[in-house]
């Protein structure tokens, strides 16, 4: 009877170490594309930051709405010999008055967009697109030219 015991508690070990072993040969595979995730995302976050450049010219903002990601910095260059700022419209930031050659340079440390406009020239608006560092471009497909 003893031997039957040992014969039911050795088939039921089998059983547990054969279902944990499938368990993990299974989660494997998932575990693997997680560690991939957290590469890629920390490939898009370790970037360098950029500069984008935004001119002044012609009373208007050229190009009138940029999109950059968080960190990056924007560099507004007055071209024209009229004074313009780059102010914007909630206030959150100001170049004050630019003088012809005059440089205005901000870095964007949140997401969202950014309306601004000159306030010596209110018709002269342009808008800053600041979106994650953490969105990652895969083309999955691309078509064939």
């Amino acid at each position: 009877m003893n031997t039957l015991i040992e014969r039911g508690k050795m088939s039921l070990i089998k059983r547990v170490l054969r279902t944990a072993i499938l368990i993990i040969l299974g989660a494997l595979p998932g575990m693997l594309l997680g560690v991939l995730v957290v590469q890629i995302a920390f490939a898009a976050t370790g970037r360098i930051a950029g500069n984008t450049n935004v001119a002044i010219a012609g009373f208007a903002y050229s190009p009138r709405q940029v999109t950059v990601r968080v960190g990056d910095t924007v560099t507004w260059t007055n071209n024209d010999s009229a004074p313009h700022t780059v102010t914007a419209n909630d206030a959150s930031f100001d170049s004050g008055t630019l003088g012809q050659g005059g440089v205005y340079s901000r870095t964007f440390g949140a997401t969202g967009v950014f309306s601004y406009f000159c306030a010596i020239h209110p018709s002269m608006v342009g808008s800053v697109r600041v979106i994650s560092e953490a969105l990652v471009y895969l083309p999955i497909a691309q078509k064939a030219r």
